[in-house]
């Protein structure tokens, strides 16, 4: 029998920041290689004990997602929509219902997570297999090798009950570092990495006893979705009314059907800087470098340059990130706490918190290069075959420049073929599209002139992805 995988690509953007924004979360960076974290797990299902992958994403994820897997040749069964953030337990209700056909076994992935080798992540999928066909719900366990503050723990009942795997104790949330340390004297100590193999009927039994809301409401939720392009859009109604609660409350820590399985792979959740560079290959001095970056007598730090040059002398145990449009200075002891920047940037309506300066659409790219009071200028970059809707504003003017390729733009009633070096002027309130006829990149520069310059300055009168028009 194949195994479904299900990748759960929600996130936040919180932890990694100021790499990972609300609109662009870690599972979409590329952290180690040239692949992001998404791709690397994706790569990694197409093996022949499963099938193709359903993912679950937040509506405003959805075109990266899409365009993420197009890259690396993947096709997944289904990209599903959740209308609203619900945490994990309404998301996986959802995925096994649509997977519930002929007893189903699924694999229950996270996408920001980092695994390898992924020869012994199949080798403890295949020996887990037995235990799932037989009812049991099947976490994989992670050996720690640190008392670590960042994971939550599960210990396993001092018994060899099971052939593969052990009966559980007890969940236990994330400890303070003391804590963890006095866990690690315990036997039977495992971090919980989210992974988890099952029935696809045994977790929705399982949330039906323990949280009957989450069962009514998603199937209500599935039964009115609807197909649209590439993806499934739920009833955004009912999966609302559905209870926000992660698994683990809803279901782990509450079934009596639950066991471990001592995983063979390596795992980190990335879910700090510090565990980010834990996870990484070290220098000499024990730094972490990547990017432009220039360092003296510096040491066990990580230090990335995104995009702008860093220099550092005489620093220790520091994580030093530096963006366009934001840098962050931490302590590696308090990584942790970086939450409580988004949380006063988002209190404070930073666009920070949300976007980079270079802002993903499914036609492509734009990145703001400069802005003062009336204009903005951008970068905007068209894929071949691609094009923006046709829209109007009220409140600016753009002139485009063609840097290269050429464009086909829509000016009012009027089609222009604008070649490199070329540029048109769109004045306030005309409508206008701008397409990429050819078979390499367009790349234009953009420069608004206004009163309001707003991303919301938009009115969409077709598209091509059947956007809202709220945003471009």
């Amino acid at each position: 029998m194949k195994v479904s995988p299900i990748i759960i690509a929600g996130g936040s953007g919180t932890r990694l920041w100021p790499l990972s924004r609300s609109n662009y979360p870690k599972q979409f960076l590329t952290l180690e290689g040239e692949l992001s974290l998404l791709q690397s797990l994706a790569k990694s299902l197409q093996h022949k004990l499963f099938n193709a992958p359903l993912l679950m994403c937040n509506e405003d994820h959805r075109f990266i997602v899409s365009e993420q897997l197009r890259l690396i040749d993947v096709k997944p069964q289904e990209i599903v929509l959740e209308p609203s953030l619900r945490n994990t337990a309404p998301a996986i209700a959802v995925a096994c219902l649509l997977q519930n056909a002929k007893d189903n076994i699924v694999l229950i992935l996270p996408s920001d997570h980092v695994i390898r080798p992924y020869e012994k992540f199949i080798e403890t999928v295949q020996d887990s297999l037995v235990l799932a066909e037989s009812g049991h719900i099947v976490l994989f366990g992670i050996t720690p090798d640190q008392p670590s503050p960042d994971y939550g723990y599960i210990q396993a009942k001092n018994t060899t009950d099971l052939t593969t795997g052990f009966k559980i104790e007890k969940f236990i949330e994330k400890p303070t570092k003391d804590n963890a340390a006095e866990l690690l004297k315990q036997k039977g100590m495992f971090w919980n990495s989210g992974i988890f193999l099952s029935k696809a009927s045994v977790l929705l039994e399982e949330l039906k006893k323990f949280s009957p809301n989450i069962v009514t409401q998603t199937q209500k939720s599935v039964k009115d979705s609807r197909k649209d392009l590439d993806f499934i859009r739920l009833d955004a109604s009912s999966y609302s009314n559905a209870e926000c609660i992660s698994i683990d409350y809803a279901v782990m820590e509450k079934s009596n059907k639950t066991c471990v399985v001592p995983a063979a792979f390596e795992w980190s959740d990335l879910g700090s800087w510090k565990s980010l560079y834990d996870f990484k290959a070290k220098n000499t001095e024990g730094n972490v470098i990547k990017g432009d970056v220039i360092t003296h007598n510096v040491k066990n730090s990580f230090i990335e340059g995104e995009g702008i040059l860093v220099s550092a002398i005489g620093i220790e145990n520091l994580v030093v990130v530096a963006c366009p449009d934001s840098v962050l200075v931490v302590d590696q002891a308090h990584t942790h706490q970086v939450k409580e920047i988004t949380t006063q940037l988002k209190n404070n309506n930073r666009s920070q918190a949300d976007s980079h300066s270079k802002v993903y659409r499914p036609w492509g790219f734009y990145q703001v290069t400069d802005m003062g009071e009336r204009f903005q200028v951008k970068r905007l970059m068209i894929k071949p075959g691609q094009e923006t809707s046709i829209q109007i504003h009220h409140h600016r003017s753009e002139h485009w420049v063609v840097v290269n390729g050429v464009a086909k733009v829509l000016k009012g009633e009027e089609t222009l073929l604008v070649h490199e070096n070329e540029s048109v002027y769109l004045p306030m309130g005309v409508k206008h599209r701008v397409s990429n006829p050819g078979k390499i990149e367009l790349h234009l520069v953009e420069v608004q002139t206004g009163s309001y310059l707003g991303e919301d300055d938009i009115v969409r009168l077709d598209d091509a992805y059947g956007r809202h028009t709220k945003s471009a």
